[in-house]
């Protein structure tokens, strides 16, 4: 039973990675990816039950192991991962801030170039990291 639960903790640990890198890699983003809470949190379940019924060093430090992804999670989604709010906050049909950035070419692109133009749109992709 013990072992059980110990496989079954660190599978959906791996699981978990693995679900998060793909996603990643996907480019999705999402603010709450109940997947990977499901499978940690089943992980962390594993862990402390494996520890609880037999505590040995293996079964602890998959608890602690276990413990620690759930904390690293909750952590990377809820702090981490969220974006400060800008310092000047923008309101429906106040004028787009006018900016230079470095388009995928190496270029410098500067938003007055558009001035004039009938319509644009502005796609900041926040890269794959």
């Amino acid at each position: 039973m013990v072992l059980t639960l110990a496989l079954a903790g660190m599978a959906s640990l791996g699981l978990a990675f693995v679900v998060f890198s793909w996603s990643l890699n996907r480019g999705d983003y999402r603010r709450h990816p109940y997947e990977i809470y499901a499978l940690v949190g089943v992980s962390t379940a594993c862990g402390l039950a494996a520890a609880w019924l037999s505590w040995t060093w293996p079964t602890g430090l998959l608890a602690a192991l276990s413990v620690s992804a759930l904390g690293a999670v909750v952590w990377y989604y809820s702090v981490g991962a969220k974006f400060p709010r800008s310092e000047v906050p923008l309101q429906v049909g106040d004028p787009f801030p006018e900016f230079s950035l470095p388009d995928s070419t190496g270029e410098t692109f500067d938003s007055r170039s558009l001035l004039g133009e009938a319509a644009a749109l502005f796609l900041f992709y926040r890269g794959n990291w």
